[in-house]
């Protein structure tokens, strides 16, 4: 498996992380760094998370500043019974659907938003509350978790705003691109 490589909605994320990411930020996928560079801009810690050593080794490398772990989804933090909350997740989720072999950089599942999905679920423990409780965080943490997520038209943009809802979260469509057969969004997700 080698490195999810820059992309279209790779850079896209970027330009929005680079405006929004704050506090503390989790990179999910963290595949080449892109997205953890972009946030080490304006956030007081970063950390990268990815299915694919490669990747982390690769980001230990090339993104000074950030910390990579290996990790499939939250695993890492569950295993380390880490109760950390992030301000700000960022994650260009795996989003095609594919029925064959699996390529973790670039298949959300059968239909593409299980992955997305699961992540939804399981990013709730680790989303910052939107009222942080006195003693919760520094000066610098946000009072608002937010997620900047990538999803595509082929994953179906009706499925994954259900999913958002079923977690108690919002959805604000931040930017759409058409790129030669889909439509990519760029998206931020917070606490309803």
């Amino acid at each position: 498996m080698d490195i999810y490589e820059p992309r279209e909605d790779s850079f896209l994320l970027e330009r929005w992380a680079k405006k929004l990411a704050k506090g503390r930020c989790l990179d999910m996928g963290c595949g080449s760094g892109i997205q953890s560079k972009a946030a080490l801009k304006n956030c007081s810690e970063v950390i990268g998370v990815d299915i694919n050593p490669t990747a982390v080794t690769f980001c230990r490398k090339h993104v000074p500043g950030g910390k990579f772990y290996v990790s499939d989804l939250f695993s890492y933090f569950d295993e380390q019974e880490e109760k950390r909350k992030f301000d700000t997740i960022i994650f260009n989720a795996p989003y095609l659907p594919n029925e064959g072999p699996e390529d973790a950089a670039l298949d959300g599942g059968r239909e593409g938003y299980e992955i997305t999905a699961r992540f939804l679920k399981e990013a709730a423990r680790y989303l910052a509350p939107e009222d942080p409780k006195p003693g919760f965080g520094d000066s610098e943490r946000s009072k608002e978790g937010q997620i900047l997520l990538m999803f595509s038209s082929l994953t179906g943009k009706g499925k994954i705003e259900k999913e958002i809802k079923k977690n108690k979260m919002r959805f604000e469509e931040l930017e759409r691109k058409h790129i030669f057969f889909e439509d990519i969004f760029c998206c931020r997700v917070t606490w309803n």
